[in-house]
């Protein structure tokens, strides 16, 4: 028998889909399906098959009707070679070696949390620095215009632009600013 965790390593999925998983369809579907409350769930070989069966058709997308016409068909998958039945670990393992893999598992669940946090953070950071990258270019692009605009008023050297010109040549009395 599997626990929920070791259901959901052998399946792909979070421990949190299995019990989904066992909610949505183990009381039709799964020997394991109907629990007392507050039992533990566990889970035989058949369950982990209906299990991977029902992942697969949600990773597909499959609506709940078809995969439920599914299961009654008996269209079961196979697990993955490297998932099939394989000595359980209590079986050659004692006590301490079974908390010290369950602490591990555990660590390793979080850690992959922690890892797929940070690759989000990575394509926010991309996106971010593509974007600030993208202003600094228009930045350029609008300063670069701006200089050349400011070197066609300044006109050729050598040479007084009108304002210049208009500012410094004619020196009219104050009273004659509105004439």
């Amino acid at each position: 028998m599997y626990s929920v965790t070791e259901a959901a390593a052998r399946i792909g999925r979070s421990p949190s889909s299995v019990r989904n998983y066992t909610d949505q369809f183990g009381a039709d579907y799964m020997s394991q399906g109907a629990r007392a409350a507050g039992a533990n769930r566990l889970y035989d070989a058949q369950d982990l098959v209906i299990l991977a069966t029902i992942a697969g058709l949600k990773k597909a997308r499959k609506p709940l009707e078809e995969i439920k016409a599914t299961l009654d068909a008996g269209e079961l998958v196979d697990l993955p070679p490297g998932q099939q039945e394989s000595p359980r670990s209590d079986d050659i393992a004692g006590p301490e070696q079974l908390a010290l893999i369950s602490q591990l598992t555990i660590r390793a669940a979080k850690f992959e949390g922690q890892v797929e946090q940070l690759d989000k953070d990575i394509e926010d950071t991309k996106q971010q620095l593509q974007s600030e990258r993208s202003s600094r270019l228009a930045a350029e692009i609008r300063a670069t215009k701006a200089e050349t605009e400011l070197e066609i008023l300044r006109g050729p050297p050598g040479q007084e632009t009108p304002a210049a010109a208009n500012s410094e040549g004619s020196k009219r009395p104050w009273w004659k600013f509105w004439q």
